[in-house]
């Protein structure tokens, strides 16, 4: 089956490079023609991907882009400790990063486009040589990583019926910050506090439909790409937890695994509101023995909710809600509890060139016993989280300050993160980020333990 997904995939890739081709005969190159294009497709496939019926090739089919960033990023911790709880050295520079972050959009015939994205980045901070094999495989995932990130095929089936199939990412919700029911897509979590949601989430392969009706729209998700929250790696200095972490359980993807989600959405003047359901593997793992040793299991969750925002002038104000069912403990075999998660946010525009928003949150936990609260991760009845964030654009919108703070505890003192930002246009193709991210100690994980992480950094991006 894999071979055949390179296959198809390869295809793809020839046929986009081939149109390249094309375009450039169009302004006077004459090496490559339509006719041309399609003796190289019948050479690379066989009958079975129906290049046949792909029919002949018209002028709508080709219109392409490419665009993208590149980022270079340096992070300095400027503590005198090293976070690391294990052995490993991680120095003053935390990051020097080189990160490209390609995409290629493709306009296909009828009303369809194809997407292709992706992210590579190489971290020169780590020096990994000198480390043992097994210290390694930890860290490997700072050094370097390759991986596609939105790449998909869409278009319209009829005036009121999209599709839309490949690895994608769906945000639920009103949220700029807490996730209540954005539960679709799993989120990169090895660098906590210094990315922003958006940016955190990873796509998932998907099918899906979405269905128009005056101001409703009705979405149906089909999830066969089982994927998990990419926590820290161990030894990381954002990890929590000693090496060897326990070994995982991950199910296979697809069959009886295939996630589900529905959502109904009605957008309205000065208001809307969306209603969701989804039956979905949890992203974030249980411990459970296993033959006298802990390893690493993953649930099966449902999830019903709702979210909505209305306007009263410069004020907008947000609310979610969600029942999650069948979430399960860690060391408290065939177990599982509920939880009821509830939000309430308000954003002001009134000034000058300038937003504010406050978001606070509560995660209950039903029918709640004390044994619950046990080592070594309790589960407490009530998890509160609260975030302010401000918005200051100056300068004709050239230069914009940026300060979010996050905390945790029904008192705020828990544990959390303070990011102060300035993000400055150098030309209409590069920006240039610094700021500082403080972490505070509090008693939640993993603010218990990577309070020291306090550091400098600075990004240059290019978009092309």
């Amino acid at each position: 089956m894999k071979d055949r997904y390179y296959r198809y995939f390869s295809c793809l890739i020839v046929y986009l490079l081939a149109n390249c081709q094309i375009l450039s005969a169009d302004q006077g190159n004459d090496q490559f023609t339509e006719d041309m294009l399609g003796d190289v497709l019948t050479e690379f496939v066989d009958a079975d991907f129906g290049v046949a019926e792909m029919g002949g090739l018209d002028e709508s089919v080709g219109r392409w882009g490419f665009s993208g960033n590149l980022r270079l990023i340096a992070a300095y911790a400027y503590s005198n400790k090293n976070v690391s709880i294990d052995s490993y050295d991680y120095g003053r520079w935390r990051k020097l990063r080189a990160q490209f972050r390609p995409e290629i959009n493709v306009d296909l015939r009828d009303n369809w486009e194809f997407k292709l994205s992706g992210s590579a980045y190489y971290d020169f901070a780590h020096n990994i040589e000198n480390l043992s094999d097994a210290d390694k495989e930890y860290m490997e995932g700072e050094v370097y990583e390759v991986e596609f990130r939105d790449t998909y095929i869409q278009g319209r089936l009829n005036e009121s019926l999209d599709l839309k199939l490949g690895h994608q990412i769906v945000a639920w919700g009103r949220s700029d910050s807490i996730r209540i029911v954005d539960v679709i897509n799993p989120l990169d979590l090895r660098e906590i506090g210094m990315v922003d949601i958006e940016d955190m989430r990873l796509p998932l392969a998907m099918m899906r439909l979405d269905y128009y009706w005056r101001n409703w729209s009705l979405t149906a998700l089909g999830i066969y790409d089982i994927r998990f929250n990419k926590l820290p790696e161990c030894g990381s200095e954002y990890s929590s937890i000693k090496c060897p972490a326990p070994p995982e359980s991950i199910p296979h993807d697809g069959g009886s695994n295939t996630e589900f989600a529905m959502s109904l959405n009605g957008i309205f003047r000065g208001w809307d509101i969306s209603f969701y359901l989804a039956r979905m593997v949890d992203d974030t793992p249980y411990v459970e023995l296993a033959n006298q040793q802990p390893q690493l299991e993953y649930g099966r969750i449902s999830m019903i909710g709702m979210a909505g925002n209305f306007t009263s002038g410069n004020w907008l104000w947000k609310f979610e809600m969600a029942q999650l069912d069948d979430i399960e403990f860690g060391y408290m075999s065939g177990m599982t509890y509920s939880r009821t998660d509830s939000l309430l946010g308000v954003e002001y525009t009134g000034f000058y060139n300038a937003t504010i928003s406050l978001e606070a949150a509560v995660r209950h936990v039903n029918n709640h016993q004390v044994k619950y609260v046990q080592e070594p991760k309790p589960i407490y009845e009530n998890t509160y989280q609260a975030v302010l964030r401000y918005n200051k654009n100056f300068f004709r919108d050239r230069l914009e300050a940026e300060l979010l703070l996050t905390r945790f505890g029904e008192s705020l003192n828990d544990g959390g993160v303070s990011r102060m930002q300035l993000k400055q246009k150098l030309e209409d193709a590069i920006s240039l980020t610094m700021g500082i991210s403080l972490y505070h100690k509090g008693s939640k994980i993993p603010f218990d333990t990577i309070y020291y992480n306090d550091r400098l950094f600075i990004e240059l991006r290019y978009y092309f």
